[in-house]
């Protein structure tokens, strides 16, 4: 900028310009600002000035200083799905933050069941929020002044879903419901997030992986089905006072076995909890390792409870399996489903993947259809029987098929039909 009027010694001179302010996702401090001056139009001759630092016009804010969160963080306490979670957003501003001239935007908290309305705020800072269930967003006011500097807490429920997903992005804006010069505003940031997954705001339970395999689909054999399961997040950590963990395989239609104690096998593959994968589980909370409860139902839609008694650690493989006995009947694979209860640990049902084609768990030998038909009803008549067959699995060349009560028809006896 240039001089256009004469700067006379000991006045003081002041004038402004505007510049916007950079809108910012992280925190900086404010640039160093300088001045200098350089010229030749004096009739003395030219004449150059120093750089010198400028000092702050006010003592507290320096030019071109946002004020600003050194810290702005959000962490849950519970993991699993369909239970209230407690919510705590922690800040600490670099300026004050006045009372009835601002409010906090949170976004992003998506996978909430609660519906959209107010909801209650730990605080004494704060009261309610309106809460936006769609887009996850709460907007609060602040009731108290907020000094500079001061770590503050606000913490409220929200419910989780009742599915599993990973934790989303959240962010937070700070925004004035006054344009009194004592408001400031920040641009939306994204909120720190502790590196521990289960406490990430809305990380909730599932399984990355769930996978059940048989070894024999004949009818009354004894069938190993095979189970392969990865946690996304820890279960059956202990608690005490709280629920144990258990895990339900359910829809094992019409597999047989005698006793509610029945024994949980290892894989054959190692690289799995060292080859001991069945050491997690037991029959009940308390029983012995090696083990799972066995549930009859009347209406053949049997299942195996699995008490966790050493945790299944997030992301890892547990590979296990168990043998049950086959029904007499042929059937298709039935639909097979898995879920985990108690403390943190609660994983809403889902179908399992099943292993593919005659591997798919408690699908049996048999026929899904079984026709026979007639060319021509009258006496004494050849009669060509057309017969259609559907069966659950691949039958091998070679095998008998059998077709009795053929009652009154008349055949060459040993004769190719």
């Amino acid at each position: 900028m240039e001089v256009i009027d004469q700067l006379t010694l000991g006045i003081d001179h002041m004038f402004d310009f505007t510049l916007r302010n950079a809108e910012r996702s992280d925190f900086q401090l404010p640039p160093d600002v300088f001045i200098s001056a350089s010229g030749n139009r004096l009739a003395a001759g030219a004449i150059n000035v120093a750089q010198i630092p400028m000092t702050p016009a006010n003592g507290t804010l320096r030019a071109l200083q946002l004020v600003d969160f050194f810290n702005m963080s959000i962490r849950q306490t519970i993991v699993s799905a369909g239970d209230l979670n407690n919510i705590s957003l922690s800040i600490m501003a670099s300026f004050p933050i006045p009372a009835s001239l601002q409010d906090f935007t949170i976004i992003g908290l998506t996978g909430s069941s609660t519906p959209s309305g107010p909801i209650r705020i730990d605080s004494v800072y704060a009261s309610t929020a309106n809460w936006t269930q769609e887009s996850g967003s709460m907007v609060f006011k602040i009731i108290q002044d907020i000094a500079a500097l001061q770590e503050v807490v606000f913490s409220f429920e929200l419910r989780n879903s009742i599915m599993g997903q990973d934790a989303p992005a959240v962010s937070m804006r700070l925004g004035r419901t006054s344009h009194d010069y004592r408001a400031w505003t920040t641009g939306i940031r994204s909120l720190t997030v502790p590196s521990n997954l289960h406490f990430k705001p809305f990380q909730i339970a599932y399984f990355t992986l769930t996978v059940i395999g048989q070894s024999d689909y004949r009818g009354t054999y004894t069938n190993r089905l095979s189970v392969t399961l990865v946690p996304r997040v820890d279960l059956g950590q202990p608690q005490s006072g709280a629920q144990p963990c258990s895990i339900t395989i359910s829809g094992l239609a019409n597999a047989f076995f005698a006793s509610s104690r029945i024994r949980i096998l290892n894989s054959a593959d190692e690289s799995s909890c060292a080859g001991n994968c069945s050491g997690h589980f037991s029959d009940s909370p308390t029983g012995s390792a090696g083990f799972g409860h066995w549930k009859n139902a009347t209406d053949g839609n049997h299942s195996l409870v699995l008490h966790v008694i050493k945790p299944l650690l997030a992301l890892n493989i547990y590979k296990f399996a168990f043998e049950v006995t086959n029904p007499a009947a042929g059937q298709a694979s039935p639909p097979v489903s898995i879920e985990s209860d108690g403390f943190n640990s609660r994983i809403s049902r889902v179908a399992m993947v099943k292993a593919g084609g005659e591997d798919d768990p408690l699908v049996i030998a048999g026929f899904a259809i079984a026709k026979i038909g007639q060319s021509t009803p009258s006496h004494g008549a050849m009669n060509r029987l057309s017969v259609t067959l559907v069966p659950y699995t691949k039958l091998f060349k070679g095998l008998l098929l059998t077709i009795s009560g053929l009652n009154g028809a008349f055949a060459d006896s040993g004769s190719p039909l």
